[in-house]
Formats: C-alpha cells, sequence, structure tokens
C-alpha cells in the first residue's frame, strides 16, 4: 500500500515537471518568435531621424574640389559667339581657356550655399570691323554661389555643388578682362563678353559631384544611405552633411553640428543604435549566423538562437571609446529545458597607426529566465556573433567610407571620442589625384 502511494506521487511529479517543462519551453519559444517579428528596415525613408554625419572644414572641401572640377573646367571657357555693339552691328569672339586657383568657402546667400572664387586664365580672339583679328590674352575673376546638395546615388550619399542653380541665385559674378585691345573695344567688350561666359560656364559645369559617403560594405542587401541634413557655416568654414538610413533605429538621433578641432578638417559621427538592426538584417540574410552550440560556436542546428539587443558607449577613455554589445542567448534544444540568458560583452573602440580599430575584452551574464542558471558565459568571449558584430562595428566607421571622383584619401592624427552619445571619428584627411583616371 506504501509502496503503491510512492509510486503515484513520483509519478505526479514526473507529469507536473514535464508539463512545467513543456509551457515553460511554449513561453520561451512564443517570446523568441514575438522578438523576430519586427523588420530591421523601415518602408517610409520619410522624416527619419539623423542617423550619421560628416562635419568639413571648407579648406578641405578646396582640396577635394580641386581633384573634381579642374578636369571639368579644363575647357569651361571655350566660346564661339556673337556680341552686339550697336543695334545692328555685332563682332565674332572666340574664346578658350580654364579656371584655375578654386577656393571654397561657405557663403549666407542660403542655409548650404557655397562660393567659389577663382581666376580666368585663357585666350580670346575678337574679329572686329574695319580691322584685323585681335588675339588678346583672357584674364578676370569668377565668384560662383551654389547650393550645396546632398542627394542620393544608388546606395551612397553625394555631395554635389549645383552649377545649375546658379542664375537663379543671382550672387554669382565673372569679370572678364581683355588685354592688348584698343580701349574703346576692349570698355565695349568685356562686360556683354563676361555674361556670356558666365552662362556658358554653367551649362558646361553643370552639377559637380566632389564627394561620396559610402554605404558601409556590411554586406547587407537592401541598405540604404538617405541625405537628410545640409549646413554650410561661413563663420567656421565648415559643412555639415547629415544622413539617415533605412534600417529601423529610431531612437539613433545625432545632433547636427559645425565644430571642428583645430587639429581635423574632417570628421565622421554615426549613432551606435543603427547597429542593432544592421547585425539583425544580417542575421536574417545569413551574413552572421544566428544558431550557436553552448560554447559559441557557429552551427547550423546549435540549440543557442542569438539576438542582438543593443549598444551603447561609455565616455572616451585613454585607449579610445568603450562600449557594451547586449546580446540574448536563447536556449531551445528539443529535448531538454528552454531559456534565455542576457549577455553584455565589453569592447573598446580605439585608433591604431590612424585606422579604427574594435577589440573585445570580456563578456558578463547579466539576467536570466531561470535562477542559478549554469551557463559556459566565458566561453562566449571569443564567439563569431561577437567577432562578426565587431567587424561590422568597424566597418560603419571606416574612412573607407570617404570617397572622392579621380582621387583617394589618406588620413592622419586620427582620434575617436564622443558626440551626445555618438562615435566621433575626426582626423586630418589630404587628398591625392588620380591624374590617369577620368572624374567619375
Amino acid at each position: 500500500m506504501h509502496l503503491r502511494i510512492a509510486l503515484l506521487v513520483i509519478s505526479l511529479l514526473l507529469i507536473t515537471l514535464g508539463t512545467s517543462c513543456s509551457n515553460q519551453c511554449e513561453q520561451i519559444r512564443s517570446d523568441y518568435d514575438a522578438s523576430l517579428k519586427a523588420s530591421p528596415f523601415v518602408e517610409n525613408v520619410e522624416g527619419l531621424p539623423i542617423h550619421a554625419g560628416v562635419v568639413l572644414r571648407t579648406e578641405f572641401l578646396n582640396e577635394v574640389a580641386s581633384v573634381a572640377t579642374e578636369r571639368l573646367m579644363g575647357d569651361a571657357l571655350s566660346l564661339t559667339d556673337q556680341i552686339s555693339i550697336a543695334s545692328n552691328k555685332s563682332v565674332s569672339v572666340k574664346t578658350e581657356g580654364k579656371v584655375i586657383d578654386f577656393e571654397i568657402s561657405a557663403d549666407p546667400a542660403c542655409e548650404n550655399c557655397v562660393r567659389i572664387d577663382g581666376k580666368l586664365d585663357g585666350k580670346v580672339a575678337v574679329k572686329v570691323p574695319m580691322l584685323p583679328i585681335q588675339r588678346a590674352p583672357l584674364r578676370g575673376t569668377l565668384k560662383l554661389v551654389a547650393p550645396l546638395e546632398f542627394e542620393r546615388e544608388g546606395n551612397d550619399a553625394v555631395l554635389i555643388i549645383d552649377g545649375e542653380k546658379w542664375a537663379k541665385l543671382g550672387k554669382s559674378d565673372l569679370n572678364a578682362e581683355i588685354a592688348r585691345l584698343p580701349p574703346t573695344w576692349s570698355k565695349i567688350l568685356q562686360g556683354a563678353l563676361s555674361d556670356k561666359l558666365l552662362a556658358s560656364l554653367g551649362k558646361t559645369v553643370g552639377r559637380v559631384k566632389v564627394f561620396t559617403i559610402r554605404a558601409a560594405d556590411l554586406g547587407i542587401e537592401g541598405l540604404q544611405l538617405i541625405p537628410a541634413k545640409i549646413i554650410t557655416d561661413a563663420k567656421k568654414k565648415t559643412i555639415f552633411a547629415g544622413f539617415s538610413t533605412n534600417l529601423a533605429a529610431a531612437d539613433a538621433s545625432i545632433e547636427p553640428t559645425t565644430l571642428v578641432k583645430s587639429t581635423e578638417n574632417a570628421v565622421f559621427i554615426t549613432h551606435p543604435s543603427i547597429l542593432v538592426p544592421a547585425v539583425e538584417a544580417s542575421m536574417r540574410s545569413g551574413k552572421i549566423d544566428r544558431r550557436y552550440t553552448a560554447k559559441g560556436k557557429a552551427k547550423k542546428d546549435g540549440p543557442v538562437y542569438a539576438t542582438f539587443r543593443s549598444m551603447t558607449l561609455n565616455e572616451a577613455d585613454a585607449e579610445g571609446v568603450p562600449f557594451k554589445f547586449g546580446l540574448r542567448l536563447w536556449n531551445l534544444p528539443t529535448d531538454d529545458k528552454c531559456y534565455w540568458v542576457d549577455m553584455d560583452a565589453n569592447g573598446h573602440v580605439s585608433i591604431k597607426d590612424n585606422e579604427v580599430a574594435v577589440s573585445m575584452k570580456d563578456v558578463d551574464l547579466t539576467d536570466s529566465s531561470l535562477n542559478g542558471i549554469v551557463f559556459a558565459i566565458v566561453e562566449w568571449q571569443n564567439s563569431e556573433v561577437l567577432e562578426a558584430s565587431r567587424q561590422l562595428l568597424k566597418k560603419s566607421i571606416s574612412k573607407e567610407r570617404f570617397n572622392i571622383p579621380g582621387g583617394s584619401i589618406s588620413a592622419k592624427s586620427a582620434r575617436i571620442t564622443t558626440y551626445k552619445g555618438a562615435l566621433r571619428l575626426g582626423a586630418m584627411l589630404t587628398v591625392s589625384g588620380d591624374a590617369g583616371g577620368p572624374p567619375e
């Protein structure tokens, strides 16, 4: 009798434990499925926060523009036309030459305006009635005020000086000086020739691409850069270009700034929260593994599923910027207990040899769905999911994201800090031209 009662109690306990484990697994699996319902991308790209931005000194933009525009303006002063000098009289004019000694500065004509100053370097031939063809040097000055536009080009964002809008602003000016002509003819021709050359210049140059911000090569299909804001600051002599992405990171918003330190001519700012949907998108596309063994080794049928939950920054220190990756690891086996654990992975973003370096330090178990759970958290310090996330972070803030038509960029005096919750990479960039290639 006592034996039968004991066996019945044991049976009831086993049934209760089995039911409890089954219910627990159903809940944990339901929670895991719910965590994947939201898409890492947004469908509507209107009104998104600024996820990242670049601040450039206009003196650096001068270097960039000299590479991008000198070839485009190589024959910008070529013109063959008639200039009226009286009601029924005109003279034939032929010019050739280029604009040299460019200098770009921010201009207060509009929030995103720049001014290009240059010098005319060419020659002019004039067929004056009753005289042989007169040839003379063409000199003078050029001032072009135009909007600096920020536009999408494929998956990239491009800074463009919009020469097609010079005339609409009405702030541009060209003063042609014709030497060695008779003074009377010079006086008559210079004004009209200046107007014609300025009109011709706008048609010849058009829209000049000066700087490209590449979408980081993260291996994420469908990732887009979306130009959001551009500001030119005439007093600080800087330009800010901010952009969004189509990643679902509503809280990843940076504040526009035009501040650049004396040791920098370029600053790149990016909000760390965009890494959360970036990692999730990479997991869904298979670029980063979702499933792992209990010790963090990627395995197609591994019992542990990873989701990336957060990235946060601490204040910069002597090494660089400390950060935390927050992950949830879901243990979902077919025949055992189901549970999740939360893991913080601590690391540092720093600069080594003027290049961005990202290193992982250690990992901590911060929470769990089961009290007293034993989990090999230390084994995850070198896990493949952390290595893939580390690489993704490094690529997202690399200077390789900057590109100029027909040239290349190198950096020195690079330094990484924080700016209002975002990562801030400042450096002194230099431009070298590639004389062999055409402008993009």
